[in-house]
């Protein structure tokens, strides 16, 4: 028979890495990052992730979506957040992500100017509702590429578009680094071009702080480092 003291050390231990569900809406950018964090923290059966458009996500929040935490990639959106919850919830920045060209064939970047043709289709989320293809159609009207769009709903399509070997020309996420190998090609990364990722708490108890918590701790950032994601 097990001594009080032992149980109680057991339910102590056991109370370590035991959550009810906790949703995270993420930015399509973090998404595989984040997804490699809950498998880092043994978190598969207590957070559930919910990717996608950032803008869409934040529509969904103001309609009422009970995600506990949002990890948004549009200063903007998180400036509304803030105001509308009166700067009353916790937020901090978790990491950078930044633009990165992937292209089928070798480009130095002195060729980019007025690259392409009628046939060359290039790739980008969609400017409306992410800020990764704002920074897309601003770099592709800049550099004056030429070639037919072909908008994401957010960077993971790109990437599928890419790994389809749809598209000619790409404007990614720093996220396609992890998987470059896989995916032939040639990458240009723009660190200039980057954008902060704020985790907001939006919903706030006993587990989804300790998420909140996880995300900004030293094991997280080298987590973020592995994904090619700028840590402050």
């Amino acid at each position: 028979m097990k001594r009080p003291g032992t149980l109680i050390l057991l339910f102590l231990f056991i109370g370590i890495n035991t959550f009810s569900q906790v949703r995270i809406a993420c930015s399509s950018n973090i998404y595989f990052a984040l997804e490699e964090w809950v498998r880092e923290n043994s978190l598969e059966d207590q957070v559930h992730v919910i990717p996608g458009a950032t803008m869409n996500l934040f529509h969904q929040i103001e309609n009422g979506a009970p995600f506990h935490l949002f990890i948004c990639a549009d200063p903007d959106i998180s400036k509304r957040i803030e105001s509308r919850n009166q700067g009353q919830e916790m937020s901090s920045i978790l990491n950078k992500g930044y633009l990165v060209l992937w292209s089928r064939e070798k480009i130095v970047p002195k060729e980019l100017i007025g690259y392409g043709s009628a046939d060359t289709r290039v790739a980008l989320s969609d400017p409306r509702t992410t800020p990764f293809g704002q920074m897309g159609e601003v770099e592709i009207e800049t550099l004056g590429i030429n070639g037919t769009r072909v908008y994401g709903d957010g960077i993971i399509q790109v990437n599928q578009f890419i790994r389809s070997e749809g598209v000619d020309l790409a404007l990614t996420s720093n996220s396609i680094l992890k998987i470059r190998e896989n995916l032939g090609g040639h990458v240009l990364e723009m660190k200039e071009k980057s954008i902060e990722n704020r985790v907001h708490l939006l919903i706030e108890n006993e587990d989804s702080k300790r998420v909140f918590e996880r995300l900004n701790n030293e094991q997280s950032k080298t987590i973020w480092k592995e994904f090619f994601f700028l840590v402050l």
